[in-house]
């Protein structure tokens, strides 16, 4: 089989009629630039399929027709009780993400095999010696339990009408694992999303990484794992610059990389509780992002969160993990008010990992060293600092809090009971001091 690049790799839910033969599986590939369907039909019969008149409506994913089409195939080869690859593309819309697949007829050599108007028989033409053989009919179906009779019809074509006992339990789709029906395959797209096998290795248990996205989906969600490949990162600038996605859900702790998300300029919300590395850039410059909370992460590359202008409220926990920051991870976010950095934190030698906050009110801290300045983590600019929590603070060093707006701090725990020189300088508007 052609070596196309597999667009859909998951579970479709939606049921399928009941099919003289039933479809088994399925891929949506991209091919030159469109998007096609590829059928796997299970053939339970006792002769050679030879043809098949389809009937296919393409359904958007929200359940929607976007189109209905009659299609022919024949000079098939389908073994007899075996499962068959339809090897001829069917061309859907962009939008397509689900459809349904009637069977109107079934060619086996000169027998048709067509679902009658009660959706319980079947018509077939004459043989091949011209006679009707209902042993051969019945041999050739696989149905058990089937009653056929002969029909007669204005083109003399003898015909027999076939009611049997159909399978009552709706087909829901499962699609195929990677076997031979994709072994060649390196990427594949799963629920809108566009995954590449790491070194190209597709074998089982293998990771798998996120290049991209197709499609239209506005919510995303990068599952832990895809039937048994781990998925290890979200690749540098995948979905960067991509204005549809409003919400993003990380199931595992895959790597975010670098630029990742950047320009994302609707990303209103984004789950990361497992994420235990985001790289520089990853979510910079998403106009729309509000909140920030995770509880495994280790490490924040530079500028991670620059330009969020509407974030308002971070929240960083794990007592027992370190986390690492990058320079001005939450630079020029203006509408930041709150920050909670409750797990150990190692900032970087600059220390202004909030530059640019001018709005920021509250503000806790499970460490810092008070060698630096509490305004340092703002760089030069302005502040609007009101309470500030410590949890552990190893001294109280020169101009700590120099010239602030702060109104409250609160030190859990102090290292030293030194206090540096002008440490509360000119604070002019410190009503509360806990030490």
């Amino acid at each position: 089989m052609a070596k196309y690049v597999v667009i859909s790799k998951g579970k479709y839910d939606c049921p399928q009629p009941e099919n003289a033969i039933p479809v088994d599986s399925f891929l949506f590939i991209r091919d030159g630039g469109k998007k096609y369907l590829l059928l796997k039909f299970k053939n339970s019969r006792g002769g050679t399929l030879t043809g098949l008149d389809l009937k296919i409506t393409a359904l958007n994913s929200r359940g929607g027709t976007l189109s209905v089409r009659n299609l022919s195939f024949g000079k098939l080869s389908g073994k007899p009780r075996k499962d068959y690859v339809l090897e001829h593309k069917i061309e859907v819309e962009e939008e397509c993400a689900d459809f349904l697949c009637e069977v109107s007829v079934a060619h086996y050599g000169a027998y048709a095999y067509s679902v009658g108007k009660k959706g319980e028989s079947i018509d077939f033409v004459k043989g091949p010696n011209g006679k009707f053989d209902a042993g051969k009919a019945l041999d050739t179906l696989g149905w058990e339990n089937a009653v056929v009779s002969e029909r007669t019809v204005k083109h003399r074509v003898l015909i027999a009408v076939i009611a049997f006992l159909m399978i009552t339990a709706v087909l829901v789709f499962t699609v195929l694992q990677l076997n031979s029906f994709t072994k060649n395959q390196k990427t594949f797209i799963y629920s809108g999303v566009e995954y590449a096998f790491e070194n190209d290795d597709t074998g089982e248990g293998t990771n798998i990484f996120v290049t991209g996205s197709r499609g239209t989906k506005s919510h995303i969600t990068i599952p832990e794992e895809i039937e048994g490949h781990a998925v290890t990162k979200i690749s540098e600038g995948a979905f960067a610059g991509n204005p549809r996605i409003r919400s993003l859900t990380v199931e595992g702790n895959a790597v975010i990389e670098k630029s990742a998300f950047d320009g994302c300029k609707n990303l209103e919300r984004i789950s990361i509780e497992n994420v235990n590395t985001i790289c520089a850039e990853a979510f910079a410059n998403c106009g729309r992002l509000s909140s920030l909370s995770a509880c495994n992460l280790e490490s924040i590359g530079d500028g991670a969160f620059k330009n969020c202008k509407t974030l308002s409220s971070v929240k960083l926990e794990n007592e027992r993990k370190k986390l690492t920051l990058g320079k001005s991870v939450f630079e020029n976010c203006g509408e930041l008010k709150t920050a909670e950095l409750l797990q150990p934190v190692e900032y970087p030698d600059d220390l202004a990992v909030f530059r640019g906050c001018n709005n920021l009110a509250t503000l806790g801290l499970n460490n810092f060293s008070g060698a630096k300045t509490l305004v340092s983590l703002f760089g030069s600019n302005p502040i609007s600092l009101k309470n500030v929590t410590i949890n552990t603070l190893d001294a109280i060093g020169k101009n700590f809090l120099a010239s602030s707006p702060v109104q409250s701090l609160k030190i859990n725990t102090l290292g030293s009971s030194i206090i540096g020189e002008r440490a509360f300088y000119d604070c002019y508007a410190l009503t509360e001091l806990s030490l």
